[in-house]
């Protein structure tokens, strides 16, 4: 699509950076509006936003270069580095990124003493708004790309980081459409099923139905990744996500029903 939206001289402007980027700012400005509406210290997010872009990026580059490492030839200590640290190149894994956020944003939590819960309840849905920006600059880099599909709303890319040169699935916006659904629908299933009006239990429900669907669209990606067979490492990840919190959502049901 439009990996790179403008040269000026020696200096490129990638699509990807740039929505990485908005993300950021906009779940930021969320997060502090949250913060300041439940009378919460905003300068504990403000302090630490940078931390937690890096520790996401740099683990979503790590996973991701252990799982495709073949890919960067001859496996050895200035590959490594130079994989790492030039992190404008193609190539990050989606479950590094939440693993990352999730350590560095842990350990800020225990380091000032803060209730990790508190701040992940008002930080979960701008997180979501962050992702999708996140996606459609993946969409428009060409990466985590689709296989060939005959499907209408099939995309080429004529991009360098993508293989095929047929109309392909765009699953980075699936990603998209399948977050807007879980934050659009959800007043909708606070009312119908009152179990989920509680902010905790709508979490965990939001996060079971994103890893499975995950799971699913997972079958749909193109590009190459480590897999066991037909299974690819991020469905394996998906798939334990969704059962662990499917079993903490049935027992909290069972709690409340007792």
């Amino acid at each position: 699509m439009y990996p790179i939206l403008f040269n000026i001289g020696p200096f490129t402007l990638y699509s990807l950076w740039v929505f990485v980027i908005i993300g950021l700012i906009v779940s930021t400005m969320l997060v502090i509006k949250q913060a300041k509406y439940q009378r919460m210290d905003i300068s504990f997010i403000l302090d630490h936003s940078l931390s937690l872009l890096i520790g996401a990026l740099f683990v979503s580059r790590f996973i991701y270069f252990l799982t495709n490492w073949g890919y960067f030839g001859p496996l050895n200590i200035w590959t490594f580095l130079k994989q790492m640290f030039f992190f404008w190149q193609p190539g990050f894994s989606f479950w590094g990124a939440i693993i990352g956020f999730s350590i560095v944003f842990l350990w800020h939590c225990h380091r000032k003493k803060e209730n990790w819960k508190e701040w992940f309840e008002i930080a979960f849905v701008p997180f979501l708004v962050g992702i999708m920006f996140g996606n459609f600059g993946q969409f428009l880099d060409g990466q985590g790309y689709g296989n060939e599909t005959i499907l209408p709303w099939g995309i080429v890319f004529e991009s360098t980081n993508v293989k095929y040169t047929v109309p392909i699935h765009p699953t980075q916006i699936y990603s998209i459409i399948i977050i807007a659904a879980i934050l659009l629908t959800r007043k909708k299933i606070a009312q119908k099923w009152p179990f989920f009006e509680s902010k905790w239990n709508w979490i965990l429900l939001a996060v079971a139905i994103y890893s499975f669907l995950r799971f699913w669209l997972e079958f749909l990606r193109g590009d190459d990744t480590l897999q066991f067979g037909p299974i690819r490492l991020a469905q394996i990840v998906s798939l334990f996500i969704f059962v662990h919190i499917s079993y903490l959502l049935y027992n909290r049901r069972k709690r409340m029903k007792s």
